[in-house]
């Protein structure tokens, strides 16, 4: 780390991590906390935070599916003033915050109904900003409580305006 350019051949530690890879050409997004620590999303290799000190990194922690991340596949990430960390992934939206001294990650996808993410932008507003099919999803994070997704009922389905016959159609859920 020089400045204001991370230099990522200087993590070493990546190779050595409990035997898990780290290609270099796999990250797809970073972002900063208000600490100078970086966190990079890699494209199969989950989340990792670069624990700064004295311009170095001194440590790094690595989270996959089992810290709790819905997809080992991150496309954005955004910090917002409370340095809580919004990670966008192929398969939804989680959240990461600091807790007692570990980072907790929890998924959120379900409660914003938002079930693939690009990027993720937070604003001067603490706003968050998400790119997701099929557009753009704006969510507070300053919100203390989200509401769940509401219920569907299917009451009956036509094919052309017509109740299909039997065998006609087959649903998999």
């Amino acid at each position: 780390y020089e400045g204001s350019n991370v230099i990522l051949k200087q993590t070493g530690y990546f190779y050595k991590m409990e035997g898990k890879p780290f290609a270099l050409q796999s990250v797809r997004s970073l972002a900063e906390d208000s600490h100078g620590d970086i966190i990079v999303g890699t494209r199969y290799n989950g989340l990792f935070y670069l624990r700064m000190k004295n311009d170095r990194v001194d440590s790094i922690l690595h989270f996959d599916e089992s810290a709790g991340l819905v997809s080992k596949t991150i496309w954005g990430l955004g910090v917002n003033k409370k340095d809580e960390v919004w990670i966008g992934t192929a398969m939804g939206l989680c959240l990461g915050k600091w807790q007692n001294g570990a980072f907790k990650i929890e998924d959120i996808s379900k409660v914003n109904q938002i079930y693939s993410c690009g990027n993720v932008h937070v604003d001067r507003q603490n706003s968050v900003w998400v790119t997701n099919h099929p557009g753009v999803s704006r969510l507070s994070s300053d919100e203390s409580e989200k509401t769940a997704p509401f219920s569907v009922f299917i009451s009956r389905i036509l094919l052309d305006g017509k109740l299909p016959k039997e065998n006609q159609a087959s649903f998999n859920y």
